[in-house]
């Protein structure tokens, strides 16, 4: 099935005022091993860059693995069986994590995962 088809079935019923570009979005469980233009993958990434942070703090960090390098290796070795089956074939994986002290003072931030989720959100969108 190509993309273009599966993107006309995978859309949410309309509801006044969401965008249609959060009525298409989905997780699917498959992957094509189709390569990715760089900046088409830098552009995900600076989506994620306009999430809104406590502080600006941006706490989150994408660490991307390439199919076939030893980042990409790491990715899929740590990820358990099920997953690692369908995540394999992808052509790039990345991995998210979040800072845990804020760089302005070294205290404790109660908002680095929340920054962090909200910056996948528009990464998915």
């Amino acid at each position: 099935m190509s993309f273009s088809s599966i993107e006309q079935i995978k859309i949410g019923a309309a509801y006044g005022g969401v965008g249609p570009l959060i009525l298409k979005r989905w997780s699917p469980r498959a992957f094509s091993d189709r390569s990715i233009d760089s900046n088409d993958l830098k552009k995900v990434f600076v989506a994620a860059s306009w999430a809104p942070s406590c502080f600006n703090e941006q706490p989150w960090r994408f660490i991307v693995g390439h199919k076939g390098d030893v980042v990409f290796g790491r990715i899929v070795d740590a990820l358990i069986g099920f997953n690692r089956q369908w995540a394999a074939t992808a052509p790039v994986l990345f991995m998210t994590a979040a800072k845990k002290t804020f760089s302005r003072n070294g205290s404790p931030s109660e908002f680095h995962i929340h920054d962090t989720s909200r910056a996948s959100a528009m990464l998915s969108l």
